[in-house]
């Protein structure tokens, strides 16, 4: 498989391993891609170019499919690599320069939004939504009260009461 550089030169990606060759799923060798991933600029296939150890991306996509551990450690590598990335934002806002502006910004975005696709929670532009949990408060008020309570209740609604039956007393003779 070819592919071309940002220069537009050709990359060509040979893996260690020949075509059709599986490769055991070891901890240490799982281990080692998630490093490589965490703190790569580079797309996966960018990544594969430059380690021709590390197996074929359809053995890795096999391997994220059918281990659940394996597909974990590559979404906590993915995050980190969001990590990596917005922080490497940082260092071209300080190595910006007049002339170089546009060029920093540019690649500024990228990958800021690269990492808000890895790590939205953080870098996300809407806030990935939590749990929410009902809770229901009891309120325990003596029978004592709620009779005081009812009873100034009855009284307010009779007062009322009063009010408006004299009210239309006067509209009917005036």
């Amino acid at each position: 498989m070819n592919q071309r550089d940002s220069l537009g030169r050709q990359i060509q990606y040979a893996p260690k391993w020949p075509k059709g060759t599986k490769q055991r799923l070891t901890k240490q060798l799982a281990k080692r891609f998630f490093e490589l991933l965490s703190t790569s600029e580079k797309s996966l296939f960018g990544l594969l170019c430059d380690h021709p150890e590390l197996p074929p991306h359809t053995q890795l996509n096999t391997w994220q499919a059918r281990f659940p551990w394996f597909a974990e450690g590559w979404r906590k590598a993915r995050r980190d690599q969001g990590e990596f990335l917005a922080q490497k934002c940082l260092d071209f806002a300080a190595d910006t320069t007049p002339e170089n502006a546009h060029a920093q910004r540019l690649k500024a975005d990228i990958y800021w939004k690269i990492a808000s696709k890895f790590f939205p929670a953080v870098y996300g532009d809407k806030p990935v939504h939590s749990n929410t949990t009902t809770v229901s408060i009891g309120l325990v008020v003596p029978q004592e009260r709620i009779r005081e309570l009812r009873e100034k209740l009855d009284s307010t609604r009779s007062h009322f009461a009063t009010n408006e039956n004299s009210k239309q007393l006067q509209l009917k003779e005036g």
